[in-house]
């Protein structure tokens, strides 16, 4: 009853207070309470910080295979780093970031629409940050999407852009990715040697770097 009471600014400032303590202490096991911080914040001032939390809580589901509830935080971290309409470069980073992670479980659950509206939506931005490494890892996945979506010859024109950048900015774990998934565009257009290079180069590189979801 009171808190409905409070004006709007005074439930912010409550709900910032609120975060800022929770992050001061429990400063050593923020993962237990990534939730309750987006939630904080998301009601108080900084969006910003719901918006990291959010896709914290994400990947620490996507983990654990608690697949809903990964679905449920990516998208409400997106909705709100999309809502902002002056987007600095800290913004799209971030924004990014968001993809990258949302993207691997969009390829593990087969959900190519989502895969290739997201990456297909935001290639604009991609481009407009200055970080090879991003737009890189970003044309990558963008060309794996067209390719799932049955586009092999498009696919192959993101990825030989991102395979260049992957090794202009010295990469392996992004050209791995890269020389794989070449390797599938090849398969599909019959192009049996490029299969059978690209095929090794991943493997080689894979190897060296041990698994790890980019």
């Amino acid at each position: 009853v009171v808190y409905n009471g409070l004006l709007k600014k005074d439930r912010h400032g409550i709900h910032e207070r609120i975060a800022r303590v929770m992050e001061q202490l429990f400063a050593d096991r923020l993962p237990e309470f990534y939730d309750a911080l987006a939630y904080h914040f998301n009601k108080g001032l900084s969006r910003d910080k719901a918006a990291e939390y959010l896709i914290k809580a994400g990947e620490k589901s996507y983990k654990t295979l608690s697949i809903q509830e990964a679905r449920t935080y990516y998208r409400q971290a997106y909705d709100l780093l999309v809502a902002k309409t002056e987007k600095d470069s800290q913004d799209k980073t971030l924004l990014m970031d968001l993809l990258f992670k949302w993207a691997l479980l969009l390829y593990d659950f087969g959900d190519v629409h989502t895969l290739l509206e997201l990456f297909v939506t935001h290639e604009e931005m991609a481009e407009s940050i200055d970080d090879r490494q991003i737009l890189g890892m970003f044309k990558a996945w963008l060309g794996l999407a067209h390719y799932m979506s049955g586009n092999p010859i498009k696919g192959m024109k993101h990825l030989e852009l991102a395979l260049e950048i992957s090794k202009a900015v010295e990469d392996p774990r992004m050209e791995a990715y890269v020389c794989a998934w070449l390797a599938w565009c090849h398969w599909d257009i019959g192009s049996g040697d490029d299969v059978i290079a690209f095929g090794e180069q991943s493997s080689k590189l894979s190897g060296q770097l041990g698994p790890h979801p980019y």
